[in-house]
């Protein structure tokens, strides 16, 4: 303890007690109405005791919360993906593409095939879309690289995918809405800029 804080804590009991009662206004504060109602029925050793276990069981609930929240999101995430574009299972791809799963781990840590993980039981898909003539697009591992994607990185990983079923409104001005997913215009040269700069605002520059 520092000097600063032993010259700064209580000396005195009316001190110490002072102190002591604005901690357990404070703590008690936080405590539904209907719990301290109970406490009031009980001896004081049984309130203190019904107090404590009820701020801990809070505590706990609103972790519960916050698990169930993130177990939802993730969820969604997927729901939406599998919404968007045809998912392929790994014994599906190895079939299309005549090659091993060692071949197809190879290629996916080389950053040459896109993988998107559901997070909530991760199992491992792969995004129809890449596919052209039994081939993976030779456009994907381009896209891969050009946005700084660690392929071995699940989140990383996910949010590529994701970002590429994104739609947009690729259109000139003054002409009629043209909604369709980025992937679509993976091909063409104009476009790729448009999707690595939305790629880059989302996710470089925090917008």
């Amino acid at each position: 303890m520092s000097v600063s804080a032993i010259e700064s804590a209580p000396t005195s009991r009316v001190d110490i007690e002072a102190a002591v009662d604005r901690r357990f206004r404070l703590f008690i504060a936080k405590l539904p109405q209907a719990v301290l109602e109970k406490s009031l029925r009980l001896s004081d050793r049984e309130a203190l005791a019904e107090l404590a276990r009820s701020e801990a069981e809070a505590a706990r609930s609103i972790e519960i919360e916050n698990q169930e929240a993130i177990a939802e999101m993730r969820a969604r995430a997927f729901v939406r993906v599998r919404e968007r574009c045809e998912l392929l299972e790994s014994k599906d791809l190895v079939r299309i593409l005549g090659i091993t799963k060692q071949a197809l781990s190879k290629r996916i840590q080389a950053g040459q095939i896109a993988v998107y993980t559901n997070q909530s039981n991760g199992r491992k898909y792969y995004p129809a879309f890449q596919i052209r003539d039994n081939k993976i697009r030779s456009v994907i591992a381009e896209l891969i690289s050009e946005f700084g994607v660690e392929p071995t990185d699940q989140a990383s990983m996910n949010l590529f995918v994701q970002h590429l079923i994104t739609k947009i409104d690729y259109s000139n001005p003054g002409e009629p809405e043209n909604i369709v997913e980025m992937h679509t215009l993976m091909d063409d040269p104009v476009a790729r800029r448009i999707i690595k700069r939305e790629w880059d605002n989302k996710y470089l520059h925090g917008r």
